[in-house]
């Protein structure tokens, strides 16, 4: 699947990415856009990431509002640290690389240009 990303940290422009099917259903990302395209059904205008607000119908997902929900998590389990966004890009890196997503998958699905992560 192939779509367009209106902005990224590295291109204020946008760029062109994509998402490719994996056989571990823990890291299919196809799988997981399935699974919230149907629990979060919205217009084919909307954003992608949109989802439902119990009060204000649907809206599009925000890196504040994905930063307070981890946070809260984090909070309600004792065990789990203060998890910020970028440890949790550092960890689904280790993540991928651990259920045998070979390196260089790991480094286009995580954008990375140069090997300066393989240092996590």
């Amino acid at each position: 699947m192939v779509f367009n990303l209106p902005a990224t940290k590295c291109s204020i422009k946008g760029k062109m990415v994509q998402c490719a099917p994996q056989d571990n259903p823990i890291t299919d990302p196809m799988q997981a856009l399935q699974n919230h395209i149907h629990l979060n059904p919205a217009t084919n205008d909307a954003h992608l990431f949109t989802w439902k607000h119990p009060i204000h119908s649907i809206r599009p997902l925000s890196k504040a509002k994905v930063t307070r929900t981890i946070a809260k998590v984090a909070k309600s389990h004792p065990g789990l640290p203060n998890l910020k966004g970028h440890s949790l890009r550092i960890r689904g890196m280790l993540f991928y690389l651990l259920n045998g997503v070979p390196f260089d998958v790991v480094k286009t699905m995580g954008r990375w240009s140069g090997d300066s992560f393989t240092i996590y």
